[in-house]
C-alpha cells in the first residue's frame, strides 16, 4: 500500500518555526544596530563618552586607573584578583568580575598602554567578548575632562548576534559610571570646602599662639 504523500502546505508549516525564529533574531539585531551589520570587529574606537569634573587631573586619574578607586564609582565592580605583582604597569593582568542586571560576568584584564596622569588602556576578555577601554584625562576649563573610549570584538556567533545590545549596554553604563565619578569627586570637594571653621590649620594655630605670646597681657606688662 502506498503511503500518502504529505501535502506541500504541511511541509511549509513544519519549517515555519525555525524560519520565524531566525527572521525575528536578525530583525531585532539589525533594528538595534540601525540596520548596520550585526557582527563586526571595530578597527577604531566605536564608542566615546566624555564628562567634565571640577577636580585636578592628577586626582581624577587616580580614581580612573587604580582598581580600589574604581570600585567607588563603577557600579557592580567586585575586588580584582591580581595575576601579576607590583604596581600598575603595561602588562599588568587581573581577574575581575562585574555584577550587571543580576548577572555576574568574569573577565581577565590586561593593561595595554599607560601614560601616568594622562591615560590608561585596558583590554577585558572572556569566552565570547573582547572589550578594549581607554581612559583619557586632561585639564580643561580649570578642571578635568575625562574621556572613555571603547571598542568590542565579538568572538562567538551568539555575542555577534547580540552585539548591538551589548554595545548599547556598554555605552549607557559608561555614561552612568562617569556621572557617579563626577558626583563622588565633586561631593568630596564640597565637603572639604564646607568644613567648620574651628581652630584652623596648624599654621594658623601657630600664628595665633605666637600673637598671644607677644601681646602685653601675656607678657605681664601693666599699663
Amino acid at each position: 500500500m502506498r503511503r500518502p504523500v504529505p501535502h506541500p502546505t504541511h511541509r511549509r508549516r513544519a519549517r515555519r518555526p525555525h524560519r520565524l525564529w531566525l527572521s525575528c533574531a536578525l530583525a531585532l539585531g539589525l533594528a538595534a544596530a540601525g540596520a548596520a551589520p550585526v557582527a563586526r570587529a571595530a578597527t577604531d574606537w566605536g564608542e566615546t563618552t566624555s564628562i567634565q569634573i571640577d577636580r585636578q587631573p592628577a586626582e581624577v586619574f587616580r580614581y580612573v586607573a587604580e582598581p580600589e578607586k574604581q570600585r567607588q564609582w563603577v557600579e557592580g565592580l567586585e575586588p580584582a584578583a591580581p595575576l601579576t605583582g607590583g604596581e600598575l604597569k603595561v602588562g599588568s593582568r587581573a581577574l575581575e568580575a562585574l555584577l550587571l542586571d543580576g548577572q555576574r560576568y568574569e573577565v581577565e584584564s590586561e593593561v595595554l598602554a599607560l601614560e601616568p596622569g594622562r591615560s590608561v588602556e585596558i583590554r577585558y576578555t572572556n569566552a565570547g567578548l573582547e572589550l578594549t577601554t581607554r581612559y583619557e584625562v586632561q585639564e580643561a576649563h580649570g578642571g578635568t575632562q575625562v574621556t572613555v573610549k571603547s571598542r568590542s570584538t565579538f568572538k562567538t556567533w551568539k555575542t555577534a548576534l547580540l552585539g548591538p545590545l551589548i554595545t548599547r549596554t556598554i555605552r549607557n553604563k559608561s555614561a552612568a559610571d562617569l556621572e557617579s565619578l563626577k558626583k563622588l569627586l565633586e561631593r568630596d570637594k564640597s565637603r572639604t570646602a564646607e568644613q567648620p571653621h574651628g581652630p584652623g590649620s596648624q599654621a594658623e594655630r601657630a600664628s595665633a599662639t605666637g600673637a598671644r605670646a607677644a601681646s602685653p597681657s601675656s607678657a605681664g606688662v601693666q599699663g
